[in-house]
């Protein structure tokens, strides 16, 4: 690999090392030596001109691949279905804020990122033909299991919709089941 094609996972690194260690999702033009650089990738994008404020996108592929890599390097393989390979993201959490000195009762550490990262896993499960899209179907179909297991589930699937490989009219429907139920309980 050259110099050239090695720089977008140079500036990848620093990214996630900076959140690893601070665990914010904006940043000022300041603490990267090329933020330029990080816009482009559409890892970041400029929030406030005059303060140079900058949020990392948590949905960026770049991202949250290097994130998911991170998670395999530590934890091995997720398992090829939702519920597990979620648990088992919720337990790279947990050793992240284990590495970080951070206490395990702290709640959100890293859960801005790591809810760009499920989307992403979620791609990856449709990728070797798990049904994401069944998957969430039936959740809306057992609605006291809804509650306990989709409370976080809808914000990664609709993360994942846009990357899938569903049919315009495919992810309308899904997104209508989630309407009506949502119509339904106010």
């Amino acid at each position: 690999m050259t110099k050239k094609e090695k720089e977008p996972e140079k500036h990848i690194e620093q990214a996630l090392e900076f959140i690893l260690k601070t665990k914010k999702s904006q940043f000022q033009r300041r603490d990267f030596k090329n933020v330029d650089a990080l816009v482009e990738l559409g890892i970041a994008k400029l929030i406030n001109k005059e303060l140079e404020l900058y949020e990392f996108e948590t949905n960026a592929p770049l991202l949250t691949k290097a994130l998911y890599g991170l998670s395999v390097q530590k934890m091995g393989q997720l398992p090829i279905d939702i519920p597990n390979a979620f648990q088992k993201l919720d337990e790279f959490e947990e050793v992240l804020k284990k590495e970080q000195g951070i206490a395990p009762n702290v709640i959100g550490s890293y859960s801005t990122f790591l809810r760009g990262l499920k989307g992403y896993v979620l791609f990856q499960l449709e990728q070797k033909g798990v049904d994401v899209g069944g998957f969430f179907e039936g959740l809306m179909k057992n609605k006291g299991q809804r509650e306990n297991q989709l409370f976080l589930f809808e914000d990664s699937f609709f993360r994942f919709l846009p990357n899938s490989r569903y049919p315009a009219p495919r992810i309308f429907a899904l997104c209508k089941l989630a309407m009506v139920y949502v119509f339904k309980r106010i």
